[in-house]
């Protein structure tokens, strides 16, 4: 089901917006990162959070493995092209570089 087919007070970001941050998935975080999905002309394809699922999917769920993931196994899950990878390792690397400063 595309995002925009969802009830507005489901949809990622506006979740995000009106309840907060800590009241999304692992998933629909992930899905807010992606920003879209892919489709074909044909309307086949996945919206992000779907995306967001099948990428935790390589995870078992959790977020730590997703952390040590490199662009070419990111780049493995359907949907993700370079700026979506690189918008998720860099999401990855500054949480990462903030955690070292409140050591």
């Amino acid at each position: 089901m595309k995002i925009k087919e969802m009830c507005a007070e489901e949809r990622p970001r506006e979740k995000l917006l009106s309840a907060g941050a800590e009241s999304l998935s692992n998933g629909e975080l992930l899905a807010v990162l992606l920003r879209s999905g892919y489709y074909s002309p044909s309307g086949q394809g996945k919206s992000a959070l779907e995306i967001a699922q099948e990428l935790l999917a390589l995870t078992g769920g959790r977020l730590l493995p997703l952390a040590g993931m490199n662009a070419k196994e990111i780049l493995s899950v359907k949907g993700i092209k370079s700026q979506k990878a690189a918008t998720l390792l860099a999401t990855i690397e500054f949480g990462r570089r903030f955690m070292l400063e409140q050591v």
